[in-house]
């Protein structure tokens, strides 16, 4: 599989974690074409969404979310977590169960 491709799964990994734990589909068309990036999930009155990045050299996978629906609709959330793209499955539902308040951020 090529990193397009792991990549994607990892995403729809992560998304599935969303449905998981009780997100839904927002439905925000427009900010998912504005931004140019994956769907928007909601719940309990907050959006969250999947996303990459590349810090040094080393891609990365975000958790970003905003409770601020008027942002959501252009597609601007604010990232909250960082997985390095070769984090296992049970890191990055810890991190979603996190993100989403079932269990509390690690101590640091």
């Amino acid at each position: 599989m090529d990193n397009k491709a792991q990549s994607e799964e990892k995403l729809e990994q992560i998304e599935r974690f969303f449905v998981q734990y009780g997100a839904v589909p927002a439905g925000l068309k427009a900010a998912e074409a504005i931004s140019g990036e994956r769907r928007i999930f909601e719940r309990q009155g907050v959006y969250y969404r999947a996303g990459t990045a590349v810090f040094d050299g080393k891609q990365f996978y975000l958790l970003s979310s905003i409770d601020n629906p008027k942002y959501a609709e252009i597609g601007i959330l604010e990232d909250i977590d960082a997985l390095p793209s070769d984090a296992p499955a049970s890191a990055i539902e810890k991190a979603v169960r996190c993100a989403f308040g079932i269990e509390p951020y690690p101590e640091e």
